[in-house]
């Protein structure tokens, strides 16, 4: 979804090694070289403040999704600009 926006970078976060290794591989073979893929935990993460820009897709339970929206709002505050944008999709079944 985010490749049809004309950002420079796109970087993900994925808590799970294998689904990064297998998107990594994905990517390599589109040859699409702007994708970055952390394996790291959103509520640990530490690099919230060098994006403007965050896409979350049907992320984590209500509770956890509180926690990262705070980690994010904390670490861009710093910031000189503290302006961002959260899209939130989620899937109401």
């Amino acid at each position: 979804m985010m490749l049809k926006f004309p950002f420079k970078n796109i970087d993900s976060l994925e808590i799970f090694p294998e689904l990064v290794e297998i998107s990594n591989k994905n990517f390599q073979k589109l040859k699409i070289n702007r994708v970055k893929i952390f394996n790291e935990n959103a509520s640990s993460f530490n690099g919230y403040n060098n994006y403007k820009y965050f896409y979350l897709y049907n992320p984590f339970p209500k509770k956890y999704l509180k926690k990262v929206i705070a980690k994010i709002d904390e670490q861009i505050k710093k910031k000189k600009y503290s302006l961002y944008t959260i899209i939130l999709n989620v899937t109401i079944c």
